[in-house]
């Protein structure tokens, strides 16, 4: 009884250990460390509804998938989530998801973005506030929608670290209460957006300073579904 009992555990081992890899590899910035039963559960239930949409909307156009789900098209609500660890941005239409798009980060895309330079993806609740077709910068691919960072909450932080003046941090204040692009000359970086261009680069690599980077063909495709003021909200 006690060597089935020790055959049993050994399985069970074998079979957590094999789990959390499989977790790893799909999520490659997540802590292990810090994993519970509850979200381990979450996570793994999370990632096979990802694949499932990812597999089922891939040749789908918006219009085919909108039909499907019930959501209006052209989309009415359309707002952009993205989750920094599992490098995925999802449309959503309201509450609805339409469809999620793997994306590319910046060289530091674990921490929050703090200062200019440090090639990290902001983390926080902004919005489109500029939208180009074709960019000039080729690196940017054929779409550029600039989100607002530095935010409220970023130019606050600033001005307690003595990185921005109290004339910088209202002008951002300012521009953020009337939806309009903020400073982006300060101590606190900006140029921050959602762009194209990921064929042009070594697949599955990080390659942008701080944006979140998409292949041409789905950046044109989310270009088309959002609009000036469209929610992005970019989590860890």
């Amino acid at each position: 009884m006690k060597r089935k009992m020790r055959t049993l555990i050994f399985i069970i081992t074998v079979i957590s250990f094999s789990f959390l890899i499989y977790l790893k590899i799909q999520n490659p910035d997540t802590n292990l460390k810090k994993f519970t039963k509850e979200n381990m559960v979450i996570l793994l239930a999370n990632t096979i509804n990802q694949k499932n949409n990812n597999q089922n909307t891939a040749n789908q156009t918006i219009q085919e998938i909108c039909a499907q789900r019930g959501a209006p098209f052209p989309l009415q609500n359309p707002e952009i989530t993205i989750f920094k660890s599992r490098r995925i941005l999802s449309l959503y239409e309201g509450n609805k998801l339409i469809k999620a798009y793997k994306i590319s980060l910046g060289e530091n895309p674990k921490e929050d973005k703090n200062i200019e330079g440090d090639k990290r993806t902001p983390e926080d609740t902004f919005y489109i506030c500029q939208m180009v077709k074709n960019p000039q910068k080729a690196h940017l691919g054929s779409r550029w929608m600039r989100i607002s960072y530095p935010s409220t909450e970023d130019a606050k932080r600033g001005l307690e670290n003595n990185l921005i003046t109290k004339n910088e941090c209202e002008k951002i204040v300012e521009a953020i209460k009337y939806g309009k692009i903020p400073l982006q000359n300060t101590k606190l970086g900006g140029g921050i957006g959602i762009h194209g261009g990921n064929e042009l680069f070594e697949k599955g690599k990080n390659q942008t300073a701080g944006c979140v980077g998409l292949n041409s063909k789905d950046v044109e495709e989310i270009y088309d579904c959002v609009k000036i003021g469209t929610p992005v909200i970019i989590k860890s």
